[in-house]
Order: C-alpha cells, then structure tokens, then sequence
C-alpha cells in the first residue's frame, strides 16, 4: 500500500472496474424503463436531479468502501463488514440477510420480465415457470458460459439502450423544454427519499466493487474509479429519464399501467427491427442477470448449508442443484407478483435495508475508522 514508484492506476483499469458498478446496475430493471419511472420519472421533473443525486450518494459510499477495505485487506464482503462492525462482528450478517434477499428479489424479477415479455403469447403463470426452468437448466449446466457472456451481455444492453435513449429522445425533443412547466404530482420529499432507498439496493455490487479493487493503491485512484462509475452510472440513467418525461401521454402511453415502457416506447416508435432487437435484448438480459444471481447464491451457500451432510448431498453438485432448486422455487413464487409489484416493493424493502446494512454504516462508521487510521498513518494511500 505504502510501496515506492507509481502507484496511480492507468484510466483504463479504473474505467474497467467503474464497469463493474455499471454492469451491476444494467440489468433488466432498468433496460425496461420500468424502475426508472417508478423510482424517478413519475415524479416529474425533479426527476432530472435525482438520480445524481442517488449515484452521487453511491460513488461516496463505494469510495470509502475501497480505501476501508485497503486498510484491513478485506476485499472479501463478509471479512469486510465484520471489521466494519468491530467489535461486534456479527452484525455483519446484517449485510448477509440483505444480499440473499435482493438475489431472490433479483431473479424474481429477471423471471417476472421475461414472463412479461411472453404473456401476449402464453399464459403469465406459464411463462413464469418456463422462465424458471430454462434458468435452473442453465444454472446446472451453463453457468461458466454465462458468466463469460456477462460482460458482452452488458455491451449489448449498453448499446440497445443507447440506440433507444437515442432514438427516442430525438423523436420528442420538442418536450424538454415544456418539462419544467410542470408540477411535481405530489412534492418532493418522496422523491428525494427515494435517492437513499435506490443507492440502497443498488449497494449490492460492493462486494464485486471492493473484489476488483485490490490494485487501487492510492485514495486518488480510489476515487476516480467511483467518479467514473458515477458519470456512467447517472449519466444512463438520466437519459432513461429524460426518455420517459417526454413520452409520457404521448400516443395514450401511460407508464403507470405498462410493465415494459421502454418496449411500448419501441412499439410507438413504429415497432419493427427496433421492437424486436429491444425485445430479444430484454430476453437475454433477464436470462444473463437470473443465472449470474442464482449462481452467486450457490456459490455463498454451497459451503455454508447442507456441508455436513452424508448420502447424496455428500456431493457438491447435489448441493448446488437442491439450493438452486430452492431459490428457483422461491423466485418463481416471487414473480407471480409481477414485474412492478416486484420492483417497487421488493427492491424497496431491499433498499431500506440498504441503508442501514451498507450506506449509513460506510458513511457513518467506515468515515470514522479511515480518518482515525489515516491520522495515524498519513503516509496511507497517499
């Protein structure tokens, strides 16, 4: 840490591990424009401030998570937290319970959308389970190739999105401007709670965050990787907004009834290779975040229920198959909810925990434990 020679990272590396946080946070959520507009743009207006704001928040907390993280080289989240909370170490299962609840929440989304996607076609229940099984077939015998398709799953979806923000956003610029004439429907307290409850439950990549962060030897290096991961980050999701904003009411789109927006905004675009790109993207991003959840699960699990075990779940793959049988079953269970249910109160009860479990202790206790450590070693990441 305190080694000689240049310890800067090349812009690169840092804009490779902003990617992470990126990678993270595009998934099928926000591709559908759904949780952008229950979260931000049936708000108004203000709408355009907040998501700074809210990545603005998370850049701080995954800053300090990094340099907190160098001081006890905990890259590992539950080494992490359990310095965090010295000297009460188990209250780092605060943060445990946090994590399995937003992966369930997570694949029951991912399950939830893509049965969205198909329900013109057959019944949602039926959809729902399919969904399921092609995630637990995929889960057992696929895993490696999915997570080596994640990163171009994330390009892909980079670049669907960008072609629709695009697009769309060219198609109703006359909007921008009549958008603060407008009242904000109901206030802005809501709205502006909102910006800690959504760093909340986008907290969960801080374990992939603090992992990649290893070489990040200097607070310098530290907080370019989080500022770049905030200009990607809020930068998407403003323009997702903005997309909305300008939509709404246009052609009877109501986003408040419609599980997909961003699809029906293709459709009213005039549908055709559009639609269908977006539709295909919007397929393989719930199939790619699903199996990346549940495998993420599995792997915290495999070791940690079932270990003891004699007969059949003896075995490792057994293990792995009945705990992404379970998981299944639960995010399955989940999805008949529906995709909105499913974002507004899943991801909102993810992130109230959040905030307690990840953003306030970082903030809070984290911001204490660093200022204490760098005064007694000011030569730290310097």
């Amino acid at each position: 840490m305190e080694g000689s020679g240049n310890k800067n990272l090349s812009l690169a590396t840092l804009f490779s591990i902003a990617c992470v946080w990126f990678g993270s946070h595009v998934g099928g959520g926000f591709a559908t424009g759904n949780q952008t507009w229950q979260y931000y743009a049936s708000y108004g207006w203000i709408a355009i401030i907040t998501p700074v704001l809210a990545m603005g928040l998370l850049a701080l907390v995954l800053r300090q998570a990094v340099v907190f993280s160098h001081i006890h080289q905990a890259f590992a989240y539950d080494e992490f937290f359990k310095k965090l909370w010295e000297p009460y170490p188990k209250l780092e299962l605060i943060f445990e319970i946090y994590f399995i609840i937003i992966l369930m929440v997570a694949v029951g989304v991912a399950i939830a959308g893509a049965a969205s996607l198909f329900v013109a076609y057959i019944p949602y229940a039926l959809a729902a389970f399919l969904t399921g099984l092609i995630l637990f077939f995929t889960t057992i015998f696929g895993a490696h190739v999915m997570r080596r398709a994640a990163t171009f799953m994330c390009i892909i979806i980079l670049l669907a999105c960008a072609l629709i923000f695009g697009i769309g956003i060219a198609a109703q610029s006359a909007g921008i401007s009549a958008l603060t004439e407008t009242e904000l429907p109901s206030g802005t307290w809501k709205p502006l709670s909102l910006v800690f409850v959504y760093a909340g439950f986008q907290a969960v990549v801080l374990p992939a965050f603090i992992a990649c962060c290893k070489e990040v030897r200097t607070s310098k290096s530290a907080s370019i990787a989080a500022f770049l991961g905030f200009i990607m980050n809020g930068g998407y999701l403003t323009l997702g907004v903005l997309l909305l904003l300008i939509w709404q009411g246009v052609g009877g789109l109501n986003f408040a009834a419609i599980t997909l927006p961003n699809l029906e905004i293709c459709n009213a675009l005039g549908g055709g290779w559009l639609y269908w790109c977006y539709f295909v993207t919007l397929f393989l991003a719930f199939i790619s975040t699903g199996v990346s959840c549940i495998f993420g699960m599995v792997a915290r699990l495999e070791n940690k229920i079932f270990k003891n075990s004699t007969g059949l779940l003896a075995n490792i793959t057994a293990r792995r198959a009945l705990i992404s049988a379970i998981v299944m079953l639960v995010s399955v269970s989940l999805s008949l909810f529906g995709l909105t249910a499913l974002v507004r109160y899943g991801y909102g009860m993810c992130g109230y925990i959040g905030i307690f479990a990840v953003i306030l202790p970082i903030l809070i206790i984290g911001t204490v434990k660093i200022n204490k450590h760098k005064k007694a070693h000011p030569e730290f990441m310097a």
